[in-house]
């Protein structure tokens, strides 16, 4: 067995990764606060921009392509993990060997979407749910990164038939989720996060 992997949260939590639970381990606020302060991009950005702010363009991006309100939802939660592992550049997740934080990661993100009542939907929609993901970056990277250069060899075909929908409608990157400061995104996420998860807890009241 590997060796405990402690992690104290704003909540006051102390939790070893290694045995992470969900319906233990998780606190609403440990998450919005953390993801507010991450910085994406390892902070070499235009301006300030944060892993909470990526969520909430992720679901803002499948409001504008129609999605169903439980594929928004899953968009949004998909690195809700970074809360406990940290999010790091993809060239070094690329390059690096990382297969045991890529395990752990995988397994808190499953506990996760446990918590939140989205696992199997997740499980089915991946393709989609990283589609979105690169078409938030692609839109990110250009806004914020000037010496970004888009080249469609670069993503693949779902990916490139999002950005495509993205273009088509002039779809930009929200002014004001580019405005908000870590303490706004923190409060937008423990609304989410707090809406998602009582709508899955009286989901299992009412089909009990």
């Amino acid at each position: 067995m590997n060796k405990p992997v402690y992690l104290s949260t704003f909540s006051g939590r102390i939790i070893d990764l290694e045995k992470f639970d969900g319906k233990r381990d998780i606190d609403i606020r440990d998450i919005a606060i953390s993801l507010a302060r991450q910085r994406r991009y390892a902070g070499h950005t235009a301006v300030p921009w944060t892993v909470g702010q990526h969520s909430i363009l992720c679901a803002t991006i499948c409001m504008e392509l129609g999605s169903p309100q439980d594929l928004i939802e899953c968009c949004f939660l998909h690195d809700v993990e970074e809360t406990y592992v940290q999010d790091v550049i993809y060239p070094i997740k690329r390059n690096y060997t990382m297969a045991s934080y890529d395990d752990l990661s995988n397994r808190i993100s499953h506990e996760i979407y446990e918590f939140f009542g989205h696992a199997d939907l997740r499980n089915s929609n991946l393709e989609i749910i990283h589609a979105v993901d690169q078409a938030a970056f692609w839109l990110e990277a250009k806004t914020l990164i000037p010496q970004f250069k888009y080249l469609a060899t670069n993503f693949d075909a779902l990916t490139n038939d999002t950005i495509e929908k993205l273009i088509e409608s002039d779809y930009t990157l929200p002014r004001e989720l580019l405005d908000m400061d870590d303490s706004q995104v923190a409060q937008e996420l423990y609304q989410i996060l707090n809406v998602i998860h009582a709508q899955h807890m009286l989901g299992k009241e009412i089909a009990t």
